[in-house]
């Protein structure tokens, strides 16, 4: 579904059937988050968004930062635990000077495109991170991360580009990774 399909599912479920009222200071960003977090899968959006009102309803009908955070962390736990496993047992084993693998999980999240190429991860990468003049063998991680006992990715059947085995695992990597400074991602 589109951007604005999502954010008008969101509003009419919430807003207007559920009658709760979002605070200003996360009006605006309530909906592109759950948009980003869910990727627009509808599913998806009707499962946190079932957690977001049951917090809000324990809140005075009220949804505030921290009414969305609970609920996201809830949501995690409940439905992308096994997910974001697979994501963790794909990054980097212990903290390494740059940690490439971490970001290219990063900039698999960060990317908007269903199929991809290493050169899509690696414009990401150059846009996220302070990468300088370093080689960064995007083609090498991605059949790496295809190569694992649960992999997260796999080639398109043109062999041409790369698409994530379940959108449930780029929701994992948007929920779970956050990128600490211009060289750093950490579990969220």
């Amino acid at each position: 579904m589109s951007d604005d399909e999502a954010k008008d599912l969101i509003h009419r479920g919430v807003v207007d059937e559920l009658e709760l009222t979002i605070t200003s200071d996360i009006s605006v960003s309530l909906y592109s988050d759950i948009c980003w977090m869910t990727d627009r899968i509808a599913q998806h959006i009707h499962e946190i968004c079932l957690i977001i009102s049951n917090n809000a309803r324990r809140n005075d009908n009220i949804i505030n930062q921290d009414v969305m955070d609970r609920a996201v962390r809830t949501w995690m736990e409940d439905s992308l635990s096994s997910d974001m496993a697979t994501i963790e047992a794909a990054m980097n084993a212990r903290e390494t000077k740059v940690g490439r693998k971490n970001q290219c999980l990063y900039a698999l999240g960060q990317c908007r495109n269903e199929d991809f190429k290493p050169g899509d991860i690696e414009a990401i990468l150059k846009e996220h991170f302070e990468v300088g003049d370093a080689t960064l063998n995007v083609s090498q991680i991605l059949s790496g991360f295809a190569d694992e006992s649960n992999p997260i990715i796999r080639r398109t059947p043109k062999a041409d580009a790369w698409r994530f085995v379940s959108p449930k695992l780029k929701m994992a990597i948007r929920a779970k990774l956050q990128k600490k400074d211009d060289k750093v991602v950490v579990r969220g």
